[in-house]
């Protein structure tokens, strides 16, 4: 079985950083052990840890799963997006709603308009006080 491109990475970011696995695995709160099965391959971190890395490299989660050229391809994209100048939330909030059917999207609208309201309501009874 060949390498993946997320074992690769981790291997790649560790080692040009500087860390031992030791220290990644402290920095996890696992053991080297553990932390030495993602690398290998014969584990995947969750969504918490590869959150945890991510936030200890600086890079995003995208940048660790994605080979190089997958990374460029979709930031190339993302350039392309009407959407691009948004934060990156909104952008993501919009292109999901855009996924959905119609009726859905409408429903959806009526949630969020009513979710204002309540704390328009909120925040008028707390002023009254």
């Amino acid at each position: 079985m060949g390498e993946t491109v997320l074992q690769g990475n981790l291997k790649r970011l560790r080692k040009y950083n500087g860390y031992t696995q030791k220290q990644l695995g402290e920095y996890l709160g696992i053991t080297r052990q553990a932390y030495a099965h993602y690398e290998i391959g014969d584990r995947i971190p969750n969504y918490v840890v590869l959150t945890r890395i991510s936030e200890f490299y600086g890079v995003s989660i995208d940048e660790l799963v994605s080979s190089e050229e997958e990374y460029e391809r979709s930031k190339r994209e993302e350039k392309s997006s009407p959407y691009r100048y948004l934060p990156e939330r909104e952008r993501r909030l919009i292109e999901m709603m855009a996924e959905l059917p119609k009726e859905e999207q409408d429903d959806l609208l009526l949630y969020l308009k009513r979710k204002i309201v309540r704390k328009k309501e909120r925040e008028e009874k707390n002023w009254k006080k």
